[in-house]
């Protein structure tokens, strides 16, 4: 994989997972869970939804935070 586009920040990571249909990629630093994702134009624009408030289901998004928690959690504990 090339240049990634990374957060520590869980919503960011749930919003961008369900916008591009793709989960994250995990990295361990300093004991924080860090989210990846590619750098292309599709996480771009999902990044850029998210920063204006892009409407989207409260189920789907609240599942999507509770499955990357879930996730996170799982790795944090290795």
């Amino acid at each position: 994989m090339g240049t990634s586009f990374k957060t520590s920040d869980l919503y960011t990571a749930a919003f961008l997972s369900c916008r591009i249909k793709r989960p994250p990629g995990l990295e361990m630093r300093d004991g924080r869970v860090i989210f990846t994702f590619d750098s292309d134009p599709q996480t771009f624009e999902a990044l850029n939804e998210f920063n204006s408030d892009y409407p989207m289901g409260v189920f789907t998004y609240s599942n999507a935070v509770k499955q990357i928690r879930n996730i996170m959690m799982k790795r944090k504990a290795e």
